[in-house]
């Protein structure tokens, strides 16, 4: 087994690049899904205007299909060596996923990484599947008004669609423990799950007296 490194580094730089950066210096909001929701969407500083909102998909799906591809099996390995791969990606994804979610910004929180990790599901699972497991997410969210739904429904229906489509098929179960590790990892350290909003730097100004 080899590992092509064209497309290994440049995934493990766009999975492993931390959130909490696009923030660095801002003034944040952290927001539960209710929150959010009263939030204006023509406000400077709504949802789809924050950075991570466009960006966090895009290198999710662009590193984890490098990541994915990065190995080079030649010949065939025999037994659960040909699963090494797929382990090694796991085991990278899984602490990219953990690192997302770290901030130092409240003890009592983590980042709640929908969009990345949406965009891990593109990487990783047919478009077909990856459509049905993001829709259903989506809409679990909206209904049980809460990230953690997300994550747990996306899980689940990763699970059920990934069987139905793909049968028995390594790639969906790894989607599957991805999905869920946000919330595991919130309640195991009971932390709540929060989305940052970024208002950016807030200018005040001192008015002297005459």
């Amino acid at each position: 087994m080899e590992i092509n490194w064209l497309l290994f580094l440049p995934a493990l730089l766009l999975v492993f690049y931390p959130l909490d950066n696009w923030l660095h210096g801002h003034h944040v909001r952290l927001r539960d899904y209710e929150r959010l929701r009263e939030d204006r969407l023509d406000a400077p500083d709504a949802w789809w205007r924050q950075p991570w909102f466009w960006v966090d998909p895009l290198r999710a799906f662009a590193g984890s299909w490098l990541l994915r591809n990065a190995w080079v099996i030649e010949p065939p390995l025999p037994g659960l060596w040909r699963h090494l791969p797929l382990l090694a990606t796991v085991v990278v994804l899984a602490l990219a996923v953990g690192v997302q979610m770290h901030t130092r910004r409240d003890d009592g929180v983590l980042f709640a990484p929908v969009g990345y990790t949406a965009g891990i599901v593109f990487g990783l699972m047919p478009p077909e599947v990856a459509i049905l497991v993001v829709v259903l997410a989506g809409a679990c969210l909206m209904a049980f008004r809460g990230w953690g739904a997300f994550f747990f429904c996306g899980s689940a229906a990763a699970g059920i669609f990934g069987y139905l489509i793909l049968k028995v098929d390594v790639w969906m179960a790894a989607t599957v423990l991805l999905l869920i590790e946000p919330l595991l990892l919130s309640l195991l350290v009971r932390r709540q799950l929060r989305l940052p909003i970024s208002r950016g730097e807030l200018v005040v100004r001192k008015l002297g007296t005459s």
